[in-house]
């Protein structure tokens, strides 16, 4: 093969190479463990306060946190309204249905879900309201 279209080719190569890796740091993916479950559950027509069991979330975040995938049937639309006052905190909000809610601090890892159904305690009806707390790490 001669010189110039074997520096071609690796040139070409390492283009590609540089594309595929800023594609796969492009997303966040976090894998999140709660670590306490609380919230309002309807036994028999009457509501009380119920533990609920700890659940894991694999989520991806956009490159610039303002989407949030894998907790909803869409993604959330996420933002940080606290600018340099807070800057590690994302705030994210499902747009459609029952508007769940997920807070999420990049430093500390920490993360908040809120999982309140749009027919449950408000409707007096029979799904659950739920709340998650716990901690992420890298997938």
């Amino acid at each position: 093969m001669p010189d110039a279209l074997k520096t071609l080719t690796s040139a070409l190569l390492i283009t590609l190479m540089s594309s595929v890796t800023n594609y796969v740091r492009a997303e966040n993916v976090l894998y999140c463990q709660a670590e306490v479950a609380t919230g309002l559950s309807n036994s028999s027509g009457y509501w009380k306060e119920t533990n609920f069991s700890f659940k894991r979330f694999t989520i991806k975040f956009s490159d610039n946190y303002s989407t949030l995938e894998g907790l909803t049937y869409s993604p959330m639309v996420c933002k940080n309204p606290y600018g340099k006052i807070i800057p590690n905190r994302v705030f994210c909000v499902h747009d459609q249905g029952a508007h769940e809610t997920f807070q999420y601090d990049k430093a500390l890892r920490r993360f908040l879900f809120s999982a309140v159904k749009s027919t449950s305690y408000v409707e007096d009806r029979t799904d659950t309201d739920v709340m998650y707390g716990g901690t992420c790490q890298n997938f």
